[in-house]
């Protein structure tokens, strides 16, 4: 987000591809974004120290215990593939997942269900 100007206005020229209608999407979607990480900031500050772990516009509180709890198909059975994946990248607890779960995506034969 850093890298983009501040005014976003024209931007369509300098990418091949792009045409304005881009930049209005574009525009509402960081809107929308801004506004979720908003309402996180809030829940954090509201909970100082804790962590959280974020889906959409849900989000779970771990605690403590839970952070433990190990990633495997004991525990939860329906993705045993993700949690073999998980392993191998020693993340090996619900605490060490990333903060972000849409992030599991990146992971072979995971993503958002229709």
């Amino acid at each position: 987000m850093s890298g983009l100007p501040s005014d976003l206005e024209g931007l369509h020229k300098h990418v091949k591809r792009y045409n304005e209608n881009n930049d209005a999407n574009l525009f509402e979607e960081l809107k929308t974004y801004i506004a979720k990480e908003v309402a996180r900031r809030k829940i954090m500050l509201a909970r100082p120290g804790e962590l959280f772990l974020f889906y959409k516009d849900d989000y779970v509180v771990v605690t403590e215990e839970l952070a433990k709890v190990p990633l495997s198909t004991d525990e939860f059975t329906g993705s045993p593939s993700l949690f073999r994946q998980l392993n191998q990248d020693q993340v090996e607890r619900v605490g060490q997942l990333p903060r972000e779960l849409v992030i599991l995506a990146k992971y072979e034969n995971v993503g958002v269900g229709l």
